[in-house]
């Protein structure tokens, strides 16, 4: 299964593992419904503790995905994600009709002339609430948040690593989330300042990351080879900076309106300011900006990932065939929030698909091989290998086998012990890196049969208490 998916195969932990969430206001619930089917799938495979912070290297999201992002990965009260992915959906369904409250057309019009269309005071108090003092640097894992500073006139890029190092950007992840989900015309911009420990003070005057990178992408990939360049430093990852063979990015969109000729220059043609910014319950000249930047990233990316040979490491899940309701971002009747559900659910059982840089058009991948799994799909299938295939275990016989040290977990008390796999076939040691308790994460696994290495359904059981250590389980 993964020969037809993945890219070159490369030592476990040279593998940078990427998930990218784009702006979209309510439309969140798509990727949310996809993250949600991704991580029952993971949980399948590793146990219900499993959460997609433990997979993903590096989270980027903009606007209403960076909101998931923080979901995601802000630690809670036993330091594991705040949420589940399938809680998304339910926070969603119960607190954007708040957050976008339903008014007249007439009323909207109006509101959009003089003010933001919504006062986001539900919204600022809800992200304070959850998030209470999470700063960025507190992250599970890495995040990469685009925000856009109307003061500079510049993008502003809140992430793990450069909160670490630069104390002026470790921001309240609250402040971000509120930054990067303002809209213009929807919602008011985000003031908040930030000192550091000699007193040194920065301001930060900050709207939607979507008027620069509502598809965060090449954001995150961007900062990613900019923590490698770094000199002096330790690395996480022994990669290249231009190397991108060694990552796997998956990129899930909210969704769009380009399979529909929504608009038309006759139709633009006649449009004053009025029309540009309210026309039949759209923000046209937002929606045309943000729909821009996501569609040219995907094309960037495609056209980098296609130029190294590894374009099954790059996945973009995207609807290009939203319509009525579905179309808008801040629509929250139980109704249309329902069919983003549904919209999130019908992506997962159609075929994948990539952009065709020339045309810009979605279209079907081919497919290698037929296999399936539980009915899943093959964007499913995709999704599933891309993540695991950055866990997964290359032999090299009689050598050690590092594993990713946060996805195969100790599953009972011990230390470094000898274990035999539940074939008998294999013997060899597995390590704990942290003490010896239930959950400690596994160092290594060294075998000691030369001709015969672990794989795929591989139990190892210590040979001395007959408990189970560790499943290999791709």
């Amino acid at each position: 299964m993964a020969a037809g998916v993945v890219g070159e195969p490369v030592v476990p932990g040279e593998r940078v593992t990427v998930l990218a969430i784009d702006g979209g206001g309510i439309r969140g619930l798509i990727p949310a419904t996809i993250l949600a089917f991704l991580e029952a799938r993971l949980q399948e495979l590793d146990g219900p503790a499993a959460r997609l912070a433990d997979y993903f290297d590096y989270v980027a999201g903009t606007s209403t995905g960076g909101l998931i992002t923080a979901m995601i990965t802000a630690p809670g009260e036993d330091k594991r994600p705040l949420f589940k992915a399938q809680d998304i959906i339910g926070f969603y369904m119960e607190n954007c009709p708040r957050f976008f409250p339903r008014k007249s057309r007439l009323t909207a019009l109006m509101s959009a002339l003089r003010r933001p269309r919504y006062s986001g005071k539900y919204l600022r108090s809800m992200i304070r609430s959850m998030l209470g003092q999470t700063r960025v640097c507190d992250t599970l894992t890495n995040v990469i948040i685009p925000t856009f500073d109307v003061r500079l006139l510049q993008p502003i890029i809140f992430s793990t690593f450069e909160a670490k190092s630069m104390p002026l950007k470790n921001a309240l992840l609250s402040d971000v989330c509120i930054s990067t989900s303002a809209a213009p015309t929807y919602l008011p911009a985000h003031y908040f300042h930030t000192k550091d420990a000699d007193g040194k003070e920065r301001e930060y005057n900050l709207i939607d990351g979507g008027v620069a990178a509502n598809n965060p992408t090449m954001v995150a990939m961007t900062q990613i080879m900019k923590k490698m360049m770094v000199k002096g430093k330790e690395e996480l990852y022994p990669v290249k900076p231009k190397d991108c063979r060694k990552f796997l990015v998956l990129s899930i969109g909210t969704g769009s309106t380009s399979d529909q000729g929504l608009y038309t220059a006759r139709q633009c043609s006649q449009w004053g300011i009025v029309r540009w910014l309210r026309n039949n319950g759209m923000a046209p000249i937002i929606d045309i900006f943000m729909a821009a930047s996501s569609d040219l990233v995907d094309i960037h990316t495609a056209v980098l990932f296609e130029s190294l040979h590894s374009d099954g490491d790059y996945l973009r899940i995207q609807d290009t065939a939203l319509r009525g309701a579905a179309a808008t971002v801040d629509v929250a009747t139980p109704e249309n929030m329902r069919t983003l559900v549904g919209i999130g659910e019908r992506m997962l059982v159609q075929p994948a698909s990539r952009v065709n840089v020339e045309t810009g058009r979605y279209e079907p991948i081919p497919w290698e091989g037929s296999r399936s799994s539980n009915n899943m799909s093959k964007v499913a299938l995709m999704v599933v290998v891309m993540v695991l295939a950055a866990c997964q275990i290359t032999p090299s016989h009689g050598t050690p086998l590092i594993v990713n040290a946060r996805r195969y977990m100790l599953q009972s008390a011990t230390s470094t012990a000898a274990c035999t796999t539940t074939t008998g076939m294999i013997e060899g040691t597995v390590t704990p890196t942290e003490g010896s308790a239930p959950g400690a994460p596994i160092e290594d696994v060294r075998p000691t049969t030369p001709k015969h290495s672990p794989g795929i359904g591989h139990a190892f059981t210590d040979n001395k208490i007959g408990r189970k250590l560790l499943t290999i389980s791709q």
